[in-house]
């Protein structure tokens, strides 16, 4: 990656930190993608496609990716249907926001940042792997979401 950024730890982001961050996510997010146990798996931009309200647990998000960092992530992404999941910007640990606003359906982010469109050349050059071509996002199953 050419541009060093630093993320937004939702874990340690106290409530207005937060919601600040969260109010300048508009275009684009870039952020660390993570495997089923919570290890991190490189990163990813996508669009954002459209925000649904915070809450004390964090926000959902639909995502289309433009493009992911790490192959395998990016095999999961194309052979699961996992690019169409919601996404979840938590505010806890990764294990403390599955227990509470559930795992299946769903891809959590600890580790994120807005970023515009003008960044994201910035940000995907020398990744090894090809811009996605994925469908849009599906609801997750029994979360009703808040607009």
């Amino acid at each position: 990656m050419a541009v060093r950024v630093e993320l937004v730890d939702g874990k340690k982001a106290d409530s207005r930190a937060f919601e600040t961050a969260y109010s300048k996510v508009c275009d684009h997010i870039y952020f660390k993608c993570l495997d089923d146990q919570g290890n991190a798996q490189g990163h990813a931009v996508a669009d954002v496609v459209k925000k649904y309200r915070a809450d004390e647990d964090g926000a959902f998000l639909q995502l289309r990716y433009i493009q992911v960092e790490d192959q395998h992530y990016q095999h999961w992404l194309e052979t699961s249907g996992g690019g169409s999941q919601y996404h979840h910007l938590c505010t806890h640990s990764l294990r403390s926001c599955q227990r509470k606003v559930g795992r299946d359906g769903m891809v959590h982010i600890q580790h994120w940042l807005a970023v515009d469109k003008d960044q994201v050349g910035s940000i995907t050059r020398g990744w090894k792997t090809k811009p996605l071509q994925l469908g849009p996002p599906a609801p997750p199953r029994g979360i009703a979401l808040m607009e």
